[in-house]
């Protein structure tokens, strides 16, 4: 278990780094993460990084 948070956590910082290169390269842009009860999550550039990180923390 251990393991997979250590992984979950790379992935997530991984993602936190890629954000500004994406949109210093393509502008801004908006993403859209669906949960499992069917929740659309729509993430701005700015404001994806506090919802993404709410995602990951409910995921772990």
């Amino acid at each position: 278990m251990e393991f997979m948070k250590s992984v979950v956590y790379l992935c997530f910082i991984g993602l936190m780094l890629c954000f500004p290169l994406h949109a210093a390269a393509n502008g801004p842009t908006n993403f859209t993460l669906t949960s499992t009860d069917g929740e659309q999550v729509e993430l701005s550039d700015f404001d994806g990084k506090r919802k993404l990180a709410v995602f990951f923390y409910n995921v772990v």
